[in-house]
């Protein structure tokens, strides 16, 4: 409680504190997305590759932080396929 407090305490003077873990769940699940998304826009796969990469690694920390958040699961495993198919697209060309 009292941890709690003194967070709250920093963050009304201001002053830098550590992130409550919800935050960083929600920080990372939308950097995620944002970075599929981004992804998903572009044609090639020497780009998209690189941002599906970063963007797994975002749904990983979220998964981290609540691995009971399965809507984060099922966004991860769909960037593995993406990140599976581009990499096939390459191989392809």
């Amino acid at each position: 409680m009292v941890a709690l407090v003194l967070a709250l305490a920093c963050r009304v003077a201001g002053e830098e504190s550590e992130p409550l873990p919800k935050d960083e769940f929600a920080q990372a699940l939308k950097k995620g997305r944002a970075l599929q998304q981004e992804a998903a826009l572009t044609k090639s796969p020497h780009e998209a590759i690189p941002l599906l990469e970063q963007a797994t690694a975002q749904f990983s920390k979220a998964a981290a932080i609540r691995p009971d958040a399965f809507e984060v699961q099922a966004i991860w495993a769909d960037t593995l396929f993406q990140q599976a198919s581009r990499r096939r697209d390459l191989k392809q060309s």
